[in-house]
């Protein structure tokens, strides 16, 4: 069992569905540049769907499986 030090999220619990807008700098397949806008949630509510809910500590494991 691998066991961390477990800290909160950092900015919490997200509160009336918080959002910052960001900047990212892209490229087309030709090499081409543009500026891309996303919404990037502040805080969390996971694993909670209710607005407002503070997020809950979890276990996520990701692994491969082999397909045959």
């Amino acid at each position: 069992m691998i066991q961390t030090n477990c800290q909160r999220e950092a900015n919490g619990t997200r509160k009336n569905q918080a959002s910052q807008t960001r900047k990212f700098l892209m490229s087309t397949t030709t090499g081409e540049e543009f500026l891309q806008f996303r919404q990037i949630p502040v805080g969390s509510n996971w694993p909670s769907k209710n607005p407002d809910a503070p997020p809950k500590p979890a276990i996520v494991a990701i692994f491969k499986s082999q397909v045959t």
